[in-house]
């Protein structure tokens, strides 16, 4: 069994003893990929290509990959699929089965 301590449940109140702040704000993601115009198109052409995907195998786009990883490739814009698997998250699996369909439009965006 589990207990969450008095301390946890200050936490997940929001009190602490560094102010208020939220639990969502604690779990947020602040390590968001800043983009610039470019990169930004880029990323909404690979959040459709990655939607098509998704929809053609049934599957919600996130099980494809997710949108750190989308930001990233509009980021490096890899060309290859070696420089495709040093992004983070990225591994053999994801690079084999839909890889080339992402380098494609990143090329092409290049």
């Amino acid at each position: 069994m589990l207990r969450v301590t008095s301390q946890g449940k200050d936490f997940l109140s929001g009190r602490t003893n560094q102010g208020e702040i939220s639990f969502l704000d604690e779990l947020a993601d602040r390590f968001v990929v800043e983009l610039g115009e470019d990169a930004e198109r880029l990323f909404n052409v690979l959040k459709q290509i990655r939607f098509k995907i998704a929809t053609a195998k049934g599957l919600p786009a996130y099980t494809i990959c997710n949108d750190a990883i989308l930001r990233e490739m509009a980021k490096s814009k890899p060309l290859t699929p070696s420089s495709l698997l040093a992004i983070c998250g990225v591994g053999p699996k994801f690079v084999q089965n839909y890889g080339e369909a992402f380098l494609t439009i990143i090329r092409r965006h290049t």
